[in-house]
């Protein structure tokens, strides 16, 4: 079996997604093959690119799919920035996640499968980091995905994602230093959990990551959270 894996090659491509506006959606797929016993696993993905939907994510995820429209209306709101619900209050669970999602592309995995013969090797992990290492992920991007079973999110918390909020969904950051990076998985909250895990994640999380984008320099939120949560991370502050 080892040589089996050993012989196995990875592909990944990227084309229009037909479910929605080929300007906004691109479906994204990671393959692993052997040619000696055909297909290994294959990973599914949706890239989101939110900077063409203007002020109607939620109108035009809705035509998408509905794991598309869960990610947009549970997690974002129609400007397709993060819910304020989700960073202050019982429903910003670890309070790990901030206006970092704002910014850079969303990668939503739909579906990580393996043949039955090839599971528990790592080749979902396998593919997961194939698909980080692409060129079609760009370093301010973030990882989402929505597992609907506990095996799935032991796979993902094995994996470093993390919750957003008290919502279904999981995002995965790709800088090492992100407070989501530093959370253990059993500090990870429950989607129905309404509880405030307050001594889960205790640090202030402006002051304690600086600043995440050090190459923005205008008001990390662009004034959209910073009226209300004073939530203005790295760059110049609003100024009133």
């Amino acid at each position: 079996m080892e040589t089996q894996l050993e012989a196995c090659m990875i592909q990944i491509f990227i084309e229009p997604d037909t479910r929605g506006d080929r300007w906004i959606f691109q479906k994204i797929t990671v393959k692993v093959g052997n040619p000696d016993v055909g297909d290994v696993g294959k990973l599914s993905a949706v890239r989101i690119l939110r900077q063409f939907c203007m002020h109607d994510f939620h109108i035009i995820a809705d035509d998408h799919s509905q794991p598309i429209q869960m990610l947009a209306s549970g997690v974002f709101d129609q400007h397709g920035h993060i819910q304020h619900k989700l960073l202050a209050g019982t429903r910003k669970g670890t309070g790990c996640w901030g206006v970092e999602l704002n910014y850079g592309a969303l990668i939503h995995i739909e579906e990580v499968f393996v043949e039955q013969q090839f599971t528990g090797m790592g080749i979902r992990s396998v593919m997961v980091n194939a698909l980080l290492a692409s060129s079609y992920i760009t370093p301010v991007d973030h990882l989402t995905c929505w597992p609907t079973e506990e095996s799935q999110v032991a796979f993902y918390h094995k994996n470093d994602f993390r919750r957003i909020g008290h919502t279904a969904l999981f995002g995965y950051s790709q800088n090492p230093s992100h407070p989501s990076r530093l959370l253990v998985a059993s500090a990870d909250v429950d989607a129905e959990d309404g509880a405030e895990p307050a001594a889960a994640f205790p640090w202030d999380y402006k002051t304690t990551f600086p600043p995440l984008h050090p190459l923005f320099k205008g008001c990390f939120c662009q004034g959209m959270v910073c009226e209300d949560a004073r939530l203005c991370g790295p760059g110049q502050p609003l100024n009133k």
